[in-house]
């Protein structure tokens, strides 16, 4: 399960740029020290509780970060986004869930008649002057 630590590097270094931080911001939003970010930058990659904290800075489940950083096994990428989906709804209230799932099946329908109406539309340009009544 090890991990190239130019790969939790690159990794970590998007994560800081799409929240504007710098490694010392993360470090004391996670509640660590810096030299944990500077170790990881010359090759000794975080431990679990360090990670969890990472996770927390991030808001990032924490399986997230601890596969980065080579803890766990790799996913792929889709399970990964649904990992993180499902993290994100579960920090939801019972109630604001309950909403989301409702959005969410309202689009899913949206969806569905998009593609019926679609189809319908080319079978009906599909259909040759002697299959058309009339």
């Amino acid at each position: 399960m090890a991990t190239n630590p130019d790969t939790f590097i690159d990794w970590l270094n998007k994560e800081l740029i799409n929240k504007g931080w710098t490694d010392y911001q993360l470090a004391k939003q996670a509640g660590i020290s810096h030299s944990v970010i500077s170790k990881a930058r010359q090759g000794t990659l975080p431990k679990w509780e360090a990670c969890e904290a990472i996770a927390r800075a991030l808001g990032l489940p924490p399986e997230t970060v601890y596969r980065k950083a080579g803890l766990l096994p790799s996913i792929n990428a889709d399970e990964e986004e649904f990992e993180i989906w499902k993290a994100k709804i579960m920090a939801l209230k019972p109630e604001e869930r309950a909403r989301f799932l409702r959005q969410i099946d309202a689009e899913v329908e949206y969806q569905r008649e998009q593609e019926l109406k679609e189809r319908e539309e080319k079978e009906r340009r599909h259909k040759r002057p002697a299959d058309l009544p009339g």
